[in-house]
């Protein structure tokens, strides 16, 4: 018996030494197994150390581990729990004492950022496998039964520190059963001050939130909250907010970090009221969002309100107030649960320096926001709808713009939704001070804003259908000396038809900038344009810079394409007496880049109309990389050169030129280039052109101011510029008739022109003329004209003139002869016009007959005896020699010196005789008899008609 009592008391003694060293035992095992477990939970860096473990007390010296996800570094040192072993049964310990806690948050690099999201994606995955489809309810609980329900009597954290990059938070928490408190004092790099927050929560459901500015008694910031849940399980619970701000002291407290200027405000406040009613239990969203019920306001009010330049030191903006008040509805009683009312929203103020003159503007709601929703079973809907307006007065200015937004959104079950907002913009300008063009101008568009979201994607699309439309009038002359002119209201269209559209962050499509005016008039005196309507649009390769991830930057987006296409047509309308017919005006120009650095550009161009017989089409390339280079190549099809079928009949009066059949066409090409003209001097850059254009005029036809007609004109034209030297015109000309009275017939000349580079001088060399008239033939070896030169001089050869068709010019005088005239005219090119000073022509061997017989010759025979004495001679004289001196002055006053040397056979037996005669005429008029004698106008509209 005694051996039994001594081992049951040694077996006690060791039993209650096994449980007094327990704690010992176990705390070597845990600090062995910490490593590990930190390992297995992703924590890098981890260290922890429990210093003390017994029944009632439990020492950490340290836990410190650094988290991946976040990039944190956190540290807590000296932890405190003090507990019994009854309470830990329970799942309760007393205390928790935290001496020191920090937590750093590290700025982020980018094999951090990416580790993160490994993470972060690793850790969202799993949340999701372990997801199930139940909707868990949660069942709302007062504060008193929160706080009883802690497992710790008493947390306190002496001193927390969080350290961010952009911030630092310095706490010391308390929290019991009865009350969390918290004070924080705040500096960051972006407050010029410190801050001094102070929380606190209790089990009441009250709840304060004050921020301090160091030194200064009165809050800038204070929410007073309240959490209720009454004991009667019919009634919901409430939670009260009421919140306001010092605007003011909020803008003095933040660093501007533009140091050029400051915000200032002298009242500015901002107060916020809301009272929610919520259900106990809440079993999901649709039913949360339809059991809750609040009211609600959010006030905003800021007075003087002053933006100060440091640079130019004085007020951009001045004397600015600003009001908001915002309305919150919420009843789930009413078909429409939520409502949003913005009713007051009233901004006025002055601004200076960004525009010459000062403007006052002023911001206001011409009619209240209004934001409604619905949550029903099926769907949640949302509409909204308001106005707002601002206007901008300064000497002699006003402008107003109207905004009206209205829309809706759809939310359905099926996980489908779509919205569309669709606003209305009004813009109206009267604009009449100097410093600016005069105008007034009215526009107004629509702008819709749509998306649709399927299979997770949200597809959308902003676009304005009928685009931005005006009417503007402007008030200015066009031109300083024509201050009567006017110029009709315009009416043009900004981005008609305009859109774009993508699925979700990406651009899908995008539709080209256009802008479109639509007829147009301007008007002074007998001076008349119009403009039946001209269009511009412009696309820029987006899908490039969304696609190029190296385009992103906002230096590559001057690396876009830009391609722009335009059309321009008029009315038949008129310039004074001259008419402007309707053209078509068309074409298209390509840039590789926006940076025309490097950019290089082609451009399509064509002009048509003129009863469509006009067909003018340019193409160019440039480009603009170092020294600039570009050319142009030039095509003209066939232009019809007859005013009826191109359609002005009218220029045949104006111009005193009818053209009655031919046409003309041209093509070659024009090339530019910069060079350095100092070879020396990198900044001497000029510019050099050379051209190469044939045009070329078959069959034209026609007669000027009733004094020549031309018929079956051929002219080819050559422009070159060999070399980049001097400018050289080669041409032929060749007519089968051309009549100013004596027809002259056969028609060749060939020709070339120099032009001096700067344009200075020109050298023309004829090379060759000859055609024929009268019988003859008329050259002309060589012609030199320089416009250096005040005269110049060349002679002209003629050989054969039948002087029977040069008597036969005056078919009524009666004259007839024969005989064959050759000789030199030498011709005096004077700024009055052509002069010859002294010419002759001689009649070949062996001469001729001269008879001057009829009513002309018998009354110059009665007349005077010497003049009928000479008039017996020249009724039958046979010449064998016969001289003819000649002069011409730019009036058209033509003398005849004529020198006969012959015998009449009935003339005092056939002597021989000497005869001298002068004879002086006007030769326009006699041309112009002569047109008028053998009807050539007539005859040759007659032909082409």
């Amino acid at each position: 018996m005694k051996s039994w009592l001594k081992a049951l008391l040694i077996s006690v003694v060791i039993l209650a030494g096994c449980i007094l060293f327990l704690p010992m035992l176990v705390k070597q095992g845990i600090n062995a197994l910490l490593p590990w477990a930190m390992e297995q939970a992703d924590l890098e860096q981890g260290q922890a150390r429990i210093s003390q473990l017994t029944w009632h007390k439990l020492h950490i010296d340290q836990i410190q581990f650094f988290f991946p996800i976040q990039n944190s570094q956190i540290n807590i040192q000296d932890i405190e729990v003090t507990f019994s072993p009854w309470s830990i049964a329970s799942g309760q310990v007393k205390n928790v004492i935290v001496e020191h806690a920090r937590i750093e948050i590290l700025p982020t690099s980018l094999d951090s950022n990416l580790n993160n999201r490994k993470l972060a994606n690793k850790t969202q995955s799993e949340i999701i496998n372990n997801k199930t489809t139940d909707n868990p309810t949660i069942e709302l609980s007062s504060l008193e039964k929160i706080f009883e329900r802690l497992p710790v009597n008493n947390l306190a954290i002496k001193q927390f520190q969080l350290v961010h990059p952009q911030a630092t938070i310095d706490t010391t928490i308390d929290f019991n059963k009865q009350q969390l408190s918290m004070n924080n004092i705040v500096q960051a790099h972006d407050l010029t001050k410190t801050l001094t927050h102070q929380f606190t929560l209790n089990n009441k459901g009250d709840m304060n939130s004050l921020i301090f500015i160091e030194q200064q008694p009165v809050p800038i910031f204070n929410l007073q909250a309240n959490w209720s849940l009454p004991s009667d399980p019919t009634q919901n619970a409430t939670l009260s907010l009421q919140q306001s701000a010092d605007i003011q002291s909020w803008l003095a407290l933040i660093k501007q970090q533009d140091q050029t200027h400051t915000l200032k405000a002298n009242i500015a406040i901002q107060a916020w009221n809301l009272d929610l009613t919520l259900p106990r239990e809440i079993h999901n969203q649709q039913q949360f969002l339809s059991q809750l019920s609040a009211e609600g306001l959010l006030q905003i009010k800021i007075n003087d309100f002053t933006v100060f330049d440091h640079t130019k030191k004085e007020n951009i903006i001045e004397h600015a107030e600003l009001a908001v008040n915002l309305n919150t509805h919420i009843d789930h009683q009413r078909e429409e649960q939520w409502q949003f009312s913005l009713d007051t929203f009233d901004l006025a103020g002055s601004i200076h320096s960004l525009a010459p003159i000062d403007l006052k503007i002023k911001q206001y709601l011409e009619e209240a926001v209004l934001l409604t929703c619905a949550f029903k079973q099926e769907s949640h809907q949302c509409q909204w709808k308001g106005r707002f307006a601002q206007q901008l007065t300064g000497e002699q200015l006003a402008h107003k713009t109207e905004l009206t937004l209205e829309g809706n959104f759809d939310s359905q079950a099926n996980n489908t939704s779509k919205f569309i907002s669709q606003q209305i913009l009004s813009l109206n300008t009267q604009q009449e001070n100097p410093l600016w063009p005069r105008l007034i101008n009215k526009s107004q568009g629509e702008i819709i804003i749509q998306g649709q979201k399927n299979n997770n994607n949200w597809h959308w699309q902003l676009s304005l259908p009928h685009g931005l439309n005006n009417q503007s009038q402007y008030l200015e002359a066009l031109f300083a000396d024509k201050p009567n002119a006017q110029l009709s209201e315009i009416h043009w269209q900004l981005l008609p038809d305009w859109f774009i559209e993508g699925i979700n962050g990406e651009l899908t499509q995008a539709k080209e900038f256009s802008i479109v005016f639509e007829k147009l008039k301007w008007k002074n005196k007998n001076e008349l344009l119009q403009l039946d309507n001209a269009q511009v649009s412009c696309n820029l390769d987006w899908l490039k810079l969304q696609y190029s991830p190296q385009l992103r930057s906002q230096q590559a987006l001057s690396q876009l394409p830009l391609a722009c296409d335009w059309q321009v047509k008029n009315l038949a309308s008129h310039w004074n007496q001259w008419p402007v017919p309707s053209l078509l005006f068309e074409g298209n120009i390509d840039l590789t880049s926006l940076n025309l650095k490097q950019a290089k550009l082609s451009a399509s161009m064509n002009l048509s109309g003129l009863e469509n017989s006009l067909d003018l089409t340019l193409l160019a390339q440039h480009d603009f990389s170092n020294l600039q280079q570009g050319n142009a190549q030039l095509y003209l099809k066939n232009l019809k050169l007859d005013w009826q079928k191109m359609g002005l009949i009218k220029m045949a009066d104006l111009t005193q030129t009818q053209l009655l059949n031919g046409s003309l066409s041209a093509q070659g090409w024009v090339q530019w280039q910069q060079y350095q003209a100092d070879i020396f001097d990198d900044s001497s850059i000029a510019w050099r052109w050379q051209p190469d254009l044939m045009l070329r005029i078959d069959d034209m036809s026609g007669i000027y101011q009733e004094l020549t007609t031309w018929e079956d004109i051929d002219m080819q034209l050559a422009i070159r510029r060999p070399f980049y030297d001097d400018f050289r015109i080669d041409s032929q000309v060749s007519a089968l008739s051309i009549n100013p009275g004596i027809n002259i017939a056969n028609v060749l000349a060939r020709s070339t022109a120099t032009i001096q580079s700067d344009l200075s001088q020109a050298l023309i060399v004829i090379e060759e003329v000859h055609t024929d008239v009268l019988g003859g033939r008329i050259n002309v070896p060589l012609i030199r004209f320089d416009t250096n030169q005040k005269v110049n001089a060349f002679g002209i050869e003629i050989e054969g003139l039948q002087i029977e068709q040069l008597a036969a010019l005056e078919a009524g005088a009666g004259i007839t002869a024969t005989g064959q005239l050759d000789g030199i005219l030498p011709i005096i090119l004077l700024p009055e016009g052509p002069q010859v000073p002294a010419g002759s022509l001689y009649a070949r061997a062996p001469g001729g007959i001269v008879q001057f017989r009829g009513a002309t010759a018998n009354s110059l025979k009665d007349s005077n005896p010497s003049v009928g004495l000479a008039m017996q001679v020249l009724n039958d004289f046979r010449y064998d020699k016969l001289q003819t001196d000649i002069t011409y002055q730019p009036d058209g006053e033509l003398n005849l010196g004529l020198q006969f040397q012959g015998y009449n056979p009935t003339f005092f037996d056939g002597q021989a005789t000497h005869f001298n005669l002068n004879l002086e005429y006007n030769l326009l008029d006699l041309l112009e008899s002569l047109r008028v004698s053998n009807d050539i106008v007539q005859k040759l509209e007659n032909k082409y008609q």
